[in-house]
């Protein structure tokens, strides 16, 4: 990367750049997942996000240099506000481009008064948070459809105090 990134909120037609990503960045994890849990978390639909975007239902930042997409970050407000995504290009990663997408996410919620942020963290992602100032909560799974059946990603549940 030779330039700092630039932040701007994401555009619908930035979606399949994002999502091409996330599908790198998932890929890249090395540990403690395993490969049909990569290969399901990978594919999980992006659904979701795709409506924040076209609604302007929470804020979605993407991180470019050169107009290449570095990350992306998905935070919505609310009485729980929550960062639902945070994804970095591997290519890109240990560059400052999550901190600087954790950190515009932090000042969003902010501005909508309100005073944490809650972070459901992939498990190789939770030294990244605790580094940022978030606590570690409790531990916690999410089902997802694998190649082979049902299994359960493990996650653990972070928050900060924004004020």
């Amino acid at each position: 990367m030779s330039a700092a990134p630039r932040l701007r909120d994401v555009a619908p037609a930035d979606l399949d750049a994002l999502a091409a990503l996330r599908r790198r960045a998932v890929i890249a994890v090395e540990a403690p997942y395993t490969a049909d849990e990569l290969a399901a978390w990978a594919d999980v639909d992006l659904g979701g996000l795709r409506t924040a975007v076209a609604t302007g239902s929470g804020a979605v930042a993407i991180a470019e240099v050169d107009g290449a997409p570095q990350g992306f970050a998905w935070v919505e407000a609310g009485t729980r506000p929550h960062l639902r995504s945070l994804y970095v290009d591997p290519r890109a990663s240990r560059r400052g481009v999550g901190t600087l997408l954790l950190r515009r996410s932090e000042q969003w919620v902010r501005t909508q008064g309100g005073r944490w942020l809650f972070v459901a963290a992939s498990l190789n992602a939770v030294g990244f948070y605790a580094a940022c100032g978030y606590a570690s909560d409790q531990p916690f799974a999410v089902r997802l459809d694998g190649p082979s059946g049902p299994l359960q990603l493990a996650m653990r549940k972070m928050v900060r105090r924004l004020d």
